[in-house]
């Protein structure tokens, strides 16, 4: 190959120059290396003439779930369970992640809740949410007859679950004497 007027480069990449008096100038070119590149286990930089540098396995010591060099993310969240009112907790870096679950309830059920036919409890963490919802199931209360001095009461029922009155029993008076 010819390179200027007088100079040639064979194959090998040996060059040959005019006899005389030549003036060469050194032309280095420095590697202009771009971002990381990312593949499925390493990372590297490529510059544009093709040539790599520093090719190395992903690496994670941060238990951020991310590669320390090249920020790939090496695993996803992992473990805990969300609530109504919290996203679960990833297991390996203690953030949050992930969407609310309604169905799971983090707080306690308060006192039964009644109304015509049914009984419930709510949970201090959604008051909208009910738990052991059901239809009142009906307990007998016996009738109490009337003495001389005491008053006696009538037949009546209530739930056995929440205590709601379905019933209710009356008051009989005292027979008093003859």
């Amino acid at each position: 190959m010819v390179v200027g007027d007088d100079i040639s480069i064979s194959s090998g990449g040996k060059f040959t120059m005019p006899e005389g008096n030549v003036t060469v100038k050194a032309v280095f070119q420095v590697h202009s290396y771009g971002d990381w590149q990312i593949g499925d286990s390493e990372h590297w930089r490529q510059c544009s003439c093709g040539a790599v540098s520093e090719k190395t396995d992903h690496a994670g010591s941060d238990q951020d779930h991310k590669c320390d060099v090249c920020g790939k993310t090496l695993m996803e969240h992992t473990g805990g369970k969300a609530t109504c009112r919290k996203a679960a907790v990833c297991e390996i870096c203690g953030e949050e992640y992930g969407d609310l679950n309604p169905n799971n309830h983090s707080g306690k059920t308060g006192g039964w809740q009644k109304d015509n036919g049914k009984h419930w409890k709510v949970y201090d963490c959604c008051p909208a949410a009910r738990a052991e919802e059901g239809d009142h199931n009906s307990v007998k209360d016996a009738a109490k007859a009337p003495a001389c001095m005491d008053t006696g009461l009538t037949e009546g029922a209530h739930c056995g679950t929440c205590g709601e009155v379905l019933t209710k029993q009356e008051t009989v008076k005292a027979l008093g004497h003859d």
